[in-house]
């Protein structure tokens, strides 16, 4: 085999493995965070536009969005607009914090109630992503039966 494949091949290995390590995380985080799982579920289905819209945020910035979640536990009382003032060069939170605004109080709101779920759940890449795909179709299972 020449060097090419076997880098190849480890490589494939490693991200098959990185992503079966994580998606066994995730499907443990909403098993221990029934409370945190089931509000992010209401959220999703009360707000899907903005939910889809954060969701891929998070997907395509996940240092950003980690950053809205670490701010709001820290910053109890204020709202996404403050956190907007401190970073009007990201031009997402203009949609976030004009279209979804509700959702974002909402989506604060949880993020304040359940900060150290929310903040384990977003500290994996794709975790939010993953856990509404998969609260999705739970939710789909549940009407079906």
């Amino acid at each position: 085999m020449s060097t090419f494949k076997k880098i190849f091949v480890g490589l494939l290995c490693s991200l098959v493995f990185a992503f079966t390590v994580n998606g066994q995380e995730l499907e443990k985080w909403s098993s221990s965070n029934p409370d945190a799982s089931d509000a992010l579920g209401n959220w999703i289905k009360r707000y899907p536009a903005a939910a889809n819209y954060i969701v891929a945020w998070d997907v395509n910035h996940p240092d950003r969005s980690q950053a809205l979640v670490a701010w709001a536990a820290a910053n109890y009382q204020l709202s996404a607009d403050n956190f907007h003032q401190l970073h009007k060069d990201w031009a997402e939170l203009d949609t976030i914090t004009t279209m979804y605004m509700d959702a974002t109080r909402a989506f604060l709101k949880l993020s304040r109630a359940y900060n150290t779920e929310i903040t384990s759940l977003m500290t994996h890449p794709g975790g939010l992503k993953w856990e509404s795909e998969h609260l999705s179709v739970a939710a789909t299972t549940e009407t079906t039966k």
